[in-house]
């Protein structure tokens, strides 16, 4: 007859003068077989010692061997498996063992070695197991090496090795940038870091989840940038994202039209005279760029305006005069003209 049982060793039997030595908190499981009279002939431990009795004609114990454990321990399991990839950051080491292995040896038995060194972490040992707990988040996108040596079972056998085995960690998470265009004008758009450079649809590039970036506008000659809409960014500055998903931003330049109101932000028009309709109230200035409007002018709002002429595509320098085909009239408010000349 054979029994399997589990023994929890608070009070095992310590044959010290034959090695076979249990200690007193391991749980380890024996195996039993019993002669024909239900009697136990042996032990057999899952550390790899066993005890064998023999009995006298009237069932009395009459001898005991011991033949004591010789079987180093070898690994039957890890985690993260030989070769694996995609593991994620969080990740501990454990190897399953194929019989208990003391706390000494486990406590230095894992080397987890990465690009920078040796990973500092804690071990832990459970019945047939040792875990190595990394102190911190292992890098994404790169290959780690185990490393297990010196572990040794409860009798002092040593396992052979080192046995060692890498894995990969998953990559960092990558969300897509997409920018896209409206408007009547064209300009460029750059990112810091680099990645986005484009001045047309379709503008998609991959950006580390989670990592900032800015999205600059630069408009080209004769357009003027007119800001952003959608994907959380709004004005004509910078667009600051913090992409945690794919993000879509989109961006509108518009042609410079001839004629604007000054003010932050300027407002344009494409008549000068569109331009002095629009005024509400107070003091006022319309800029006209140097070129030549077949229209009437008519202030009529009560208002101090200043018109100047002469500016270049982009409102930087004067480099003329504006005309005007047409008759100008006040009827209320005041104007004050400067490079503009009335034909």
């Amino acid at each position: 007859m054979i029994a399997t049982k589990l023994l929890s060793c608070f009070a095992c039997l310590f044959i010290i003068a034959a090695t076979l030595v249990i200690p007193p908190t391991m749980v380890t499981a024996a195996t039993y077989t019993y002669d024909a009279l239900n009697r136990i002939k042996t032990v057999s431990y899952e550390t790899g010692g066993s005890i064998s009795y023999t009995y006298d004609a009237a069932g009395n114990t009459i001898g005991m061997s011991v033949l004591p454990d010789a079987t180093a321990p070898t690994i039957t399991g890890r985690t993260p498996a030989s070769n694996a990839s995609g593991v994620t950051v969080s990740t501990a080491i454990t190897i399953t063992l194929s019989e208990p292995v003391s706390d000494a040896s486990a406590l230095s038995a894992i080397t987890l070695t990465g690009p920078g060194g040796s990973t500092a972490g804690q071990v832990t040992r459970g019945p047939l197991s040792v875990t190595f707990t990394p102190s911190s988040p292992l890098a994404t996108g790169t290959v780690y090496t185990v490393s297990v040596a010196g572990l040794k079972d409860l009798s002092g056998n040593t396992m052979a090795g080192p046995v060692s085995w890498t894995f990969a960690t998953a990559p960092q998470p990558t969300s897509t940038v997409t920018v896209r265009y409206s408007g009547d004008g064209a300009g460029n758009i750059h990112s810091v870091p680099g990645g986005i450079s484009c001045t047309e649809e379709p503008c998609s590039v991959l950006f580390t989840t989670g990592a900032g970036l800015t999205l600059h506008a630069d408009p080209s000659s004769g357009s003027l940038f007119d800001g952003w809409f959608n994907g959380g960014c709004s004005g004509t500055g910078d667009c600051a994202l913090t992409p945690g998903g794919n993000t879509e931003v989109t961006s509108r330049f518009i042609l410079i039209q001839p004629a604007r109101i000054s003010a932050t932000p300027p407002t344009y028009f494409d008549s000068l005279n569109s331009a002095c309709n629009a005024i509400t109230s107070g003091n006022v200035t319309v800029e006209a760029m140097a070129t030549t409007f077949t229209e009437n002018l008519s202030l009529n709002q009560g208002s101090n305006v200043l018109i100047r002429g002469g500016f270049d595509a982009g409102y930087g320098s004067v480099v003329g005069s504006t005309v005007v085909q047409g008759v100008f009239s006040i009827q209320s408010g005041a104007a004050t003209v400067d490079r503009l000349v009335l034909r």
